[in-house]
């Protein structure tokens, strides 16, 4: 590692926002940012003039803001460790149930095949500390409006059922926070993982944006290559996604293919 940040690679098309909200309950709005924000055209970042500032909050749901861009939340006790077992969420963890290529609703999911969860728990019991990080930029700075309660409510749903001490670190703006910067994992270590400090030699990020030819980006592996852990695909870690997570995830309507 040259100790520079590995940055994001350019673009070549002017970029379109996204929405902040829901405009409907059955609208087809991308719970997941994984398989979206980083597809999707958006206009150059312009200063914001005039806006009122972020505060720090906790929900009733034990989600905590950090502000400008970072929600956090600890399943079970997650105890510190010095080995740490990273994944991404949407397309590594899991998949849409429905099929298409955004969540539906915050129940519009299944486990990317059925070894993901034994295999997260077999880290857990050698003593890993299991986290995840990812980018959810569909949020922006509505922090507290349909779009955030419902793609939180999916997280809830989905580590819930896993079972496992978990936390959980998720970016909802595009800055120093969102992957593939290093900063979600520089405001872990610094403030979640008892004073403990990682073992990049024993560490290791999974994701599925890898920079493959069939990937919609290479941010997860920038994040691990930032941060100077190992990376992991799905399929190094998981083998083969049930139900055809490629064709399902990735070639869908919305962005164009990275390769």
């Amino acid at each position: 590692m040259s100790g520079r940040p590995r940055r994001a690679p350019k673009r070549s098309k002017k970029y379109d926002d996204e929405v902040d909200d829901f405009s409907d309950e059955g609208s087809d709005v991308p719970l997941s940012d994984s398989d979206s924000e980083d597809r999707k055209p958006r206009k150059k970042a312009v200063a914001a003039r005039g806006k009122k500032s972020l505060d720090s909050f906790t929900t009733d749901e034990g989600w905590s803001f950090e502000p400008p861009s970072i929600f956090y939340k600890e399943y079970g006790d997650a105890q510190p460790s010095d080995k740490i077992a990273a994944f991404d969420l949407d397309g590594t963890l899991v998949n849409t149930k429905s099929g298409a290529t955004f969540a539906k609703d915050d129940l519009d999911w299944k486990w990317y095949n059925k070894s993901a969860p034994e295999k997260i728990q077999a880290y857990a019991d050698e003593g890993y500390k299991i986290v995840v990080f990812t980018n959810q930029g569909t949020i922006k700075s509505a922090v507290k409006g349909k779009a955030a309660e419902k793609i939180l409510s999916r997280i809830d749903s989905i580590m819930e059922e896993l079972g496992v001490p978990v936390q959980v670190f998720a970016c909802t703006m595009d800055d120093h926070y969102r992957k593939p910067e290093r900063g979600m994992w520089d405001f872990f270590v610094s403030r979640f993982n008892g004073g403990v400090a990682p073992d990049h030699s024993k560490s290791f990020f999974v994701g599925d944006a890898a920079g493959r030819t069939a990937d919609f980006a290479d941010t997860d592996k920038g994040f691990a290559d930032n941060v100077g852990i190992g990376f992991r695909t799905p399929e190094d870690e998981f083998g083969q996604a049930d139900g055809g997570k490629k064709a399902a995830a990735k070639k869908g309507g919305g962005g164009d293919v990275v390769s």
